[in-house]
């Protein structure tokens, strides 16, 4: 589709971002992560950005539902780490 979405990661000491460990940003199609987050955090916090940015690039109302994305994300995680092979 064209979209180029880039992971930031971002020095615990350089964080400035109060109630969050990620976000992602539309306008420069970037989801930024704090640092210092690991294992399946890590992960899930991923998830639930790259899922942000999918409804974005797709239009869909969905984009700032903080329920559904928490929850889809979390599905699609859970799908990725439990598959087999």
């Amino acid at each position: 589709m064209g979209h180029v979405i880039s992971v930031n990661r971002v020095p615990k000491s350089q964080w400035q971002v109060k109630d969050a460990l990620a976000f992602f940003d539309p306008s420069n199609m970037q989801i930024s992560i704090c640092n210092g987050i690991s294992g399946t955090a890590l992960e899930h916090i991923f998830w639930h950005e790259a899922t942000h940015a999918m409804l974005y690039v797709m239009g869909h109302d969905l984009y700032a539902n903080e329920q559904f994305v928490d929850t889809f994300s979390g599905l699609v995680h859970q799908i990725i780490t439990t598959a087999e092979g």
